[in-house]
């Protein structure tokens, strides 16, 4: 048996569509000897936008700009990566790894690729688990490596030294409980995902799935992952402007934002969840309870200075008087969410 740790960078993830700019793995053998490590460096084809999710902290990759606009896209590298995820008697380990699953799902969508089906294991929420801490307090791999007590001097950022830190992680665990990687496999519970023919399935998704009583219509479990394909599959067309929503509304009103999403997306405006993005910001409903965080960075956005545009912050009935909707008509439209999201998986998409 070998182990395959990887981890990926990308330019942006505009759309929840990640541009991959490095993928970077480690193979060992069962002892953690160390066989290969290397860092694929990749033109994104993209620009790099490196904003965190904070949108004001800016993330220094590995390598300048012009090194990644040198290399070859990913179409070029595809042979090469389809080889490393699909070895002979092997497992395959990520930190967080359903991200860096999603950003494949999404280059092989951009560039018309065949999916590669892989299963891979979580070492953070592995970590999680038999360090105690629950699902509930997933640190960042930084911090895991540090409560560790695992030298961290690699280079922030570069994808094959994460994949490095994430072995340490996964070999630091065996050591301390006296366990193989197969004992804490099976015995930590639901830990393994899969990237199956452009779907992202995991064990530890089920939890997720179990909607209560009262929130069928929230963004959670299924609908999530319904609602990030169907914005993610959006996002390959082209806008002359982006939308993003108060997260008050947008997080229990899946069926409404999937009407609201599409009629924009006609009319040529484009969907984001990310302030910093976007060019409106439309608020909560009046009658929504609660402040949303998400207006108060848009005004705090208008503020900074040297701004060169924006956002033009909008109410929500002046939304709905925009695509000709009531209150109530929204809510009838609504019923049919599942023929906009068929409608949608099913559109060709472009190379972009």
């Amino acid at each position: 048996m070998k182990y395959l740790f990887f981890d990926i960078e990308c330019a942006n993830c505009e759309g929840g569509n990640g541009k991959i700019c490095s993928f970077g793995y480690v193979k060992t053998d069962e002892n953690f000897i160390v066989t290969e490590n290397r860092d694929i460096i990749i033109n994104p084809k993209s620009d790099f936008r490196l904003q965190s999710s904070s949108a004001r902290k800016y993330i220094q990759l590995a390598y300048p700009e012009s090194e990644f606009r040198a290399a070859r896209d990913f179409r070029s590298h595809y042979p090469e990566i389809k080889s490393i995820l699909s070895g002979e008697d092997i497992l395959i380990f990520g930190y967080a790894v359903e991200n860096d699953a999603g950003f494949l799902r999404s280059e092989f969508e951009r560039y018309r690729l065949p999916c590669v089906n892989f299963l891979f294991y979580d070492v953070q929420r592995l970590y999680s688990l038999t360090s105690g801490k629950g699902v509930a307090q997933m640190p960042s791999l930084a911090n895991a490596c540090a409560e560790s007590g695992i030298e961290t001097s690699c280079v922030s950022h570069k994808s094959s030294d994460d994949a490095f830190l994430t072995m340490k992680l996964l070999e630091n665990l065996t050591v301390k409980s006296g366990k193989s990687v197969k004992q804490l496999l099976s015995e930590t519970g639901k830990i393994r995902g899969e990237l199956r023919d452009g779907e992202i399935e995991a064990e530890y998704f089920s939890g997720r799935d179990r909607v209560r009583l009262g929130e069928e219509n929230f963004i959670r479990g299924k609908n999530k992952e319904d609602y990030r394909n169907f914005t993610r599959r959006l996002a390959h067309k082209r806008y002359d402007r982006k939308a993003t929503f108060s997260g008050i509304y947008e997080n229990r009103h899946f069926r409404e934002m999937v009407v609201l999403v599409s009629m924009l997306a006609k009319l040529g405006i484009g969907y984001t969840d990310k302030v910093a993005e976007a060019d409106i910001f439309v608020c909560k409903p009046q009658s929504a309870p609660g402040i949303c965080v998400k207006e108060e960075n848009a005004r705090e956005y208008n503020s900074g200075k040297n701004r060169n545009r924006k956002i033009e912050i909008t109410g929500f009935g002046r939304l709905l008087r925009m695509l000709g909707l009531t209150p109530a008509s929204l809510k009838e439209k609504s019923e049919d969410y599942e023929r906009i999201l068929a409608e949608v998986k099913n559109e060709t998409l472009p190379v972009g």
